[in-house]
Order: C-alpha cells, then sequence, then structure tokens
C-alpha cells in the first residue's frame, strides 16, 4: 500500500514558510509552485488549504487530517476547493469557463477559497490570458495556486503576477524508496528519478513490466541508431507506436529518448 507522503515530509522548509505566511496572516493572493507532481508541488497546495480549513489543528497549526474538513479537502469534496487539471493535452475551455465562473463567487461555508490548478503550462495563451484579472486581483480570502513543472512554459504575464515558488529537488535516498515501494526495481531507479516519475507514475508503468519493456525497447533503438542500421527507422513504427498507447506513455517514451541521448547512458547496462 502506497503510503501519503505529505508537504511535511517531501518540502519541510517550504511548507513551515507557508505555516508561518498563515499563521501571520501574510499568505500572498497568488502563487506559482515550480517542481514535479513527485517533488510535492500538490502535496504542498493541498496543505495550505489543509491549514486554512481544518478548524483542529495543533500548536504548530498541523491539521488533523482526519475530521470532515480536511477529508473533504483530501477527497477532493470541499465546495471552497477548486481544482483543475489538465484533460488530455490542455486545460480545456469549459474548464476555464468554470474558473472564472467560480473565482466570481464567494465562499460557500467561509470567507475563504482555494483555487489548485495543476498543469498550468497546459493553459493556452488565450485561456492564461482570460484568468489574468482574476489571479492579479482575486478578491479577499481567495488563495491561488497555480502548479507546473516548467516555469519557462507558463506566460510571463502569468508569472509576474504570482510569488514563483520553486521546489526542491527530494534525497535521492527518498526518492530510490518511493520508487522501490511502488515496485520500480532498483537497477531502474535511477532512469525512474531521472524521468521525475512519483510513486504513483512508477507504479502503474510497472504494469504488464511496460516500464523495463520501454528502456530496452529505447536502448535497442539507440544502438541501431548509432551503428547506422536503417532499422531503426522501422522500429519508430512497429516499436514506439505500439508502446506508447497514450499520451502519458508517449511523453515517457520521448523523455528516455532525450535521457539517453543527453547523458549517453551505455545501453551495454540493459544487455
Amino acid at each position: 500500500m502506497e503510503r501519503e507522503l505529505t508537504a511535511t515530509a517531501l518540502q519541510p522548509e517550504i511548507t513551515a514558510r507557508f505555516a508561518s505566511l498563515i499563521e501571520r496572516g501574510a499568505l500572498a493572493h497568488a502563487y506559482l509552485l515550480v517542481g514535479n507532481v513527485n517533488m510535492g508541488t500538490v502535496a504542498l497546495a493541498t496543505e495550505v488549504a489543509l491549514r486554512l480549513f481544518c478548524p483542529h489543528q495543533d500548536d504548530q497549526g498541523h491539521p488533523d487530517r482526519t475530521c470532515p474538513e480536511c477529508q473533504r479537502v483530501l477527497s477532493g469534496n470541499h465546495p471552497d476547493v477548486v481544482v483543475a487539471r489538465p484533460e488530455g493535452r490542455q486545460i480545456k475551455v469549459d474548464q476555464v469557463r468554470y474558473l472564472k465562473a467560480e473565482f466570481s463567487k464567494t465562499g460557500v461555508e467561509g470567507e475563504k477559497k482555494v483555487f489548485i490548478i495543476e498543469g498550468a503550462e497546459t493553459l493556452t495563451g488565450s485561456a492564461a490570458n482570460s484568468l489574468l484579472k482574476f489571479i492579479e486581483e482575486p478578491g479577499p480570502g481567495v488563495y491561488i495556486f497555480l502548479l507546473t513543472p516548467n516555469k519557462n512554459a507558463v506566460l510571463q504575464t502569468v508569472q509576474s503576477r504570482c510569488q514563483v515558488i520553486e521546489l526542491r529537488p527530494l534525497p535521492s535516498e527518498m526518492v530510490k524508496e518511493q520508487l522501490q515501494e511502488a515496485g520500480v526495481p532498483e537497477y531502474l531507479g535511477p532512469l525512474a528519478a531521472g524521468l521525475g516519475l512519483s510513486a504513483k507514475q512508477g507504479a502503474s508503468l510497472m504494469e504488464d513490466d511496460w516500464l523495463p519493456t520501454s528502456v530496452k525497447l529505447v536502448f535497442d533503438w539507440f544502438k541501431e541508431v548509432a551503428s547506422g542500421d536503417p532499422l531503426s527507422f522501422v522500429d519508430v513504427q512497429t516499436g514506439f507506436l505500439k508502446q506508447g498507447s497514450d499520451r502519458a506513455k508517449q511523453l515517457v517514451l520521448l523523455d528516455l529518448v532525450t535521457m539517453v541521448w543527453a547523458t549517453c547512458f551505455s545501453p551495454s547496462l540493459f544487455d
């Protein structure tokens, strides 16, 4: 069973900084959290929401995570915590309309409202621009968290209206432990960590041995390309297209190819 990794475990210093801001009433209206999911972007935004809504915090402001308010936040059912994430390749027009409508409303159960927008880099230019007014002046008690693994893919006009927080890479031992618990074999651990896979993603990609099979596919293809074997062109059609059955897997395959070329891994490692 996968352990829940809280923001305190993943990003202790940044979590403590947010706790101090909440205690002092100095929380800014908009933040851009930069980092992969496994680094704790979602966990950090969720932690702030928990601290804002939990009525049973301890002396250090830690939410109890078991009360009805916390459980609704954690299950995605709190009416004043609005979460948007990409459907397919991008956050769609209907989602943007919904966000704009929610920005205009006050909290259902209080004076606070939290928006968590995952995959902020997938907002189209027009969609992001349509949200600028709300990001810049969201109103009292409204807090916006835009999450992205790639700050440079987010419009500069959006970045300039947010406080940018770049999450720290996790300690290698923590990443290794997470991936091993998810069923990723030890020999693939460094590669999976380099791909920025979370434990959940690692577990998903180990189903039917998809990850080890894909690694072998990419390295075999790399050796063919390096030796000038014309079969390398055929393998793209017969191997890569078949292996990349959905967009998430296609992106992993592309990342694997990039990693091979960028780091010059020895193909013999996987012979």
